[in-house]
């Protein structure tokens, strides 16, 4: 399986990071006396969120080296620098699309996309942790697990009516 590690970067980041630029959004779409989001608003809160973080995706640089093949200590180092800069705006931003009140009703449908994305943010950190310690097939394997969760994020969005994790189609 190829490893792309910008699609794992945007697919992550096309939630995550985004929220950070949009902490004042989000905290008036949630302020109105600590009430649960309406469906629509919830979702379209979450697409300006990853509208927002693809624009920002393209300013983070993939590293160069592919880790299925053997990768020299520097380009290890630029790896575990690439991989540890998405994880710390994921860590931030999943806390802020976790501020976004669903509907009662629509709590699980919510809860999955986020746990899945909590996975990715999880692998991520698997990953820098791996390149750090320059263990190559270690990093594929938590680049793989992310791309997986990538996915499973995306479905989980879809299913619910949201674009996010979909790059150019978030609106």
């Amino acid at each position: 399986m190829a490893i792309d590690r910008r699609r794992i970067a945007a697919a992550v980041l096309t939630v995550l990071t985004g929220a950070l630029a949009v902490v004042p959004f989000t905290a008036a779409t949630a302020s109105a006396g600590d009430q649960p989001l309406t469906k629509k608003q919830w979702i379209k809160s979450a697409n300006r969120i990853c509208r927002q973080a693809d624009d920002r995706v393209g300013s983070v640089v993939p590293p160069t080296g592919d880790p299925r093949g053997d990768l020299s200590p520097e380009e290890f180092d630029e790896l575990a620098e690439y991989t540890e800069t998405v994880h710390d705006y994921s860590v931030e931003a999943l806390a802020d699309l976790r501020s976004l009140r669903p509907p009662k009703r629509d709590e699980r449908a919510v809860k999955k996309i986020v746990r899945a994305l909590a996975a990715g943010v999880a692998a991520i950190d698997d990953a820098t942790t791996a390149a750090q310690q320059q263990d190559g097939p270690a990093t594929v394997d938590a680049l793989t697990e992310a791309e997986r969760q990538a996915d499973r994020f995306e479905d989980a969005a879809k299913a619910y009516g949201s674009t996010c994790g979909r790059g150019d189609e978030n609106s």
